[in-house]
């Protein structure tokens, strides 16, 4: 599920999709959400990508935030019988063999009910930054790792739909317009999730401007 507003660009967004659907793990459908109007250029690009037998888009007449699209997404894929569900962003990177390596984690790991990985950070420019964060590998390391920070980058996990399960259906915060992540690992981690990350390098991670601006 790939969340896409007006501030987003035409090239990352476009870098973006490439990357999930040129996986090695190729049983995969994107659902992008489109969170409000958006410019020609981004529309464009995703009206194309809807041609594509294996690629959904939803627009959202109002942009409400992340937290709600994301939400909206995830009652789509529960509809259509989706067991595994991967987040990503309109300006990160997968690499090639990402969700085949979430996926044969999960499926060797039963009692796990998301899972990550390793992040490299990018620069606006697509320049690595020469930074690896590594997150902890398993449930008790994530949990004692998340009294400081998230146990997960948000946009490189892959959930099992038994996370939301655990949940009784809730999902994402709406509230919560900067912190959904932090937030849904707060709520999954009280309910009982587990929790565990690869060691290897599952997305490109691009810091921006903005985003540091933000921070």
């Amino acid at each position: 599920i790939l969340p896409v507003y007006k501030k987003d660009r035409v090239d990352y967004l476009q870098s973006s999709v490439d990357s999930i659907l040129h996986q090695t793990y190729n049983n995969i459908h994107l659902f992008i959400g489109v969170d409000g109007p958006v410019d020609d250029g981004l529309a464009n690009i995703i009206k194309d990508l809807e041609k594509q037998d294996t690629v959904s888009a939803i627009w959202f007449p109002k942009n409400r935030g992340l937290a709600c699209v994301l939400n909206d997404l995830l009652d789509i894929c529960f509809k259509e019988g989706f067991e595994y569900i991967a987040r990503m962003d309109a300006d990160d990177i997968s690499t090639t063999d990402r969700l085949k390596k979430q996926m044969t984690y999960l499926e060797a790991h039963p009692d796990i009910d998301v899972v990550g990985g390793a992040i490299n950070e990018i620069d606006e420019d697509g320049k690595n930054r020469g930074k690896t964060i590594v997150y902890p590998a398993g449930p008790i390391d994530c949990r004692e790792f998340f009294s400081k920070r998230n146990p997960h980058a948000h946009p490189a996990v892959l959930f099992r739909k038994t996370f939301f399960e655990k949940l009784g259906g809730r999902k994402y915060r709406p509230e919560y317009r900067q912190n959904q992540d932090t937030m849904l690992w707060y709520d999954g981690m009280m309910a009982g999730t587990q929790h565990a990350n690869l060691p290897d390098i599952v997305l490109n991670f691009r810091m921006t401007n903005a985003m540091f601006k933000k921070r």
